[in-house]
């Protein structure tokens, strides 16, 4: 379904649009704000703690982390920290609002045993917490929806994973230009067109709910974020599937009961036996009667491929709100989840 469009207005009412585009500005200021003295480089374990559009930064710094830390590293999206963490535990807490439940609520946990703490927050509770604690806070600027913020969340995360000596120094200045480079071939206008590319992933999904299949690691994160974007900007449901997991059960399913769209994120840096299983894979879908569309990117090496996925990702989940006349912004069923919780506190 295509659509004619001059403006957003009137639809993005609060400037989603320009949201997605600061992205380059975001990593590009990530780059050279300061990190705090006191980030621990003895750690035994380290444990991101994060909820939703906050989560994201630590999930890929994870997955990264997986092929390159010494140091196991972990991730958290719950109240509860598991029953290993204590005193050589450095708690990475990622809560844009600062005021995150659940994230308040692990990383209390890790301190109360004697672990460390990290808190990257814009403001409120976490900050509060971790400057009562003598623990250092990596202040983010405010005032965006979290998962607006992701530039400036992946920064700080990567930045203190390189002084927690977990990743190597993430050189976010060479990939600031690239992005810029890439939004600018593939991105929205300022005005909200798509570019063709996103247009023509956007006419592949239609009006159906899209399965987004990866493999699992990095482009796991990546596909997840699309799924997230489309479910919070776009105001419809998706879902997703890892490989090769997906191979083990889900692909059973497929046989000609998966009409639904399918987009398969592909990196070509994965190892040979998962390269087999992506082509494999879209056969089956294909042969079952599934739609299957191949997304990649080129340049850069693996994380620059990631940061310009996951702005595709962003701009499609944009052009499909836009399709439908829904504003991108406002989450009304996340703050009636957050009043009720906070009326059963007070009740």
């Amino acid at each position: 379904m295509a659509r004619d469009v001059s403006s957003p207005d009137g639809v993005d009412s609060q400037g989603m649009n320009a949201n997605v585009l600061a992205l380059p500005d975001q990593v590009r200021t990530s780059a050279v704000a300061e990190v705090p003295a006191g980030i621990p480089r003895d750690a035994t374990h380290v444990l991101f703690c994060g909820m939703g559009g906050s989560a994201i930064a630590g999930a890929l710094v994870t997955a990264l982390a997986a092929t390159s830390s010494k140091v196991p590293v972990g991730l958290v999206r719950h109240y509860d920290v598991p029953a290993w963490c204590g005193e050589g535990t450095v708690a990475v807490a990622v809560s844009y609002s600062g005021n995150t439940e659940e994230t308040l609520s692990a990383a209390s946990q890790v301190l109360e045993r004697g672990g460390r703490l990290v808190a990257m927050t814009s403001g409120g509770s976490l900050g509060d917490l971790a400057a009562a604690h003598g623990m250092p806070v990596m202040a983010l600027p405010g005032g965006l929806p979290p998962r607006a913020a992701f530039g400036y969340l992946f920064g700080a995360a990567s930045r203190c994973s390189a002084a927690l000596g977990i990743l190597p120094e993430p050189h976010l200045g060479p990939r600031a230009e690239l992005l810029e480079e890439f939004l600018g071939l593939h991105g929205p206008t300022p005005t909200g067109a798509p570019s063709p590319w996103v247009s023509r992933i956007a006419d592949h999904v239609g009006d159906e709910m899209p399965l987004i299949l990866a493999p699992d690691g990095v482009l796991g994160v990546v596909g997840y974020r699309w799924v997230c974007q489309i479910n919070e900007n776009a105001k419809r449901p998706a879902r997703m599937a890892r490989l090769p997991e997906a191979n083990h059960n889900d692909v059973v399913s497929w046989d000609g009961r998966w009409p639904a769209p399918v987009i398969l994120l592909d990196d070509g840096d994965e190892r040979s036996e998962v390269r087999t299983r992506i082509h494999v894979t879209g056969e089956i879908i294909r042969d079952g009667g599934g739609r299957v569309l191949n997304v990649s990117v080129d340049p850069g090496d693996r994380l620059d491929r990631a940061l310009s996925l996951c702005a595709l990702g962003d701009a499609l989940s944009l052009e499909l709100a836009y399709r439908s006349s829904v504003d991108p912004t406002p989450i009304p069923q996340i703050n009636r989840l957050k009043k009720a919780l906070a009326d059963a506190r007070r009740g």
